[in-house]
């Protein structure tokens, strides 16, 4: 017959747990909107109030929570992928980049982006460039939108 202590342990073992689980999914909770809302700022920082509708989602939870990542997918067109990066490392610099991703082959490139106009220099350097110009209509459910 086993001791009461060994249940006693067994439950109080169970409870700790739970516990902790709990507490470990509200930290990922408050971390991936913390994460979420440092993207957004900085992005409208760095890009205008035109940046206030960018989807950004928090990118896994790193090791280190005083460094945060977020994706702003932009979509897909003439065979790219484009998306925006947030980094925010340990000493607080923040970087914004666009990555785009060739879909017929594994070609990739990633750019620091430092302003709307810089965002666009980018752009005209890809294959997706005569979809969305001005004259192309893009800003009014365009390539993007």
């Amino acid at each position: 017959m086993l001791h009461p202590i060994t249940f006693a342990a067994a439950r109080r073992l169970s409870v700790e747990e739970r516990r902790r689980q709990q507490a470990q999914e509200l930290a990922c909770r408050s971390w991936e909107n913390w994460c979420v809302k440092a993207a957004s700022a900085y992005s409208r920082q760095v890009l205008g109030e035109d940046a206030a509708s960018l989807p950004w989602e928090p990118v896994g939870v790193l090791p280190n929570d005083t460094q945060l990542q977020a994706i702003a997918p932009l979509g897909a067109a003439a065979e790219e992928r484009f998306a925006l990066h947030y980094h925010r490392g340990e000493e607080g610099d923040e970087v914004l980049t666009l990555h785009t991703a060739c879909l017929s082959c594994s070609s990739q490139r990633t750019d620091a982006v430092a302003s709307i106009e810089h965002l666009g220099l980018l752009l005209a350097r890809t294959r997706l460039w005569p979809s969305v110009t001005p004259q192309a209509g893009s800003h009014e459910g365009g390539v993007f939108g």
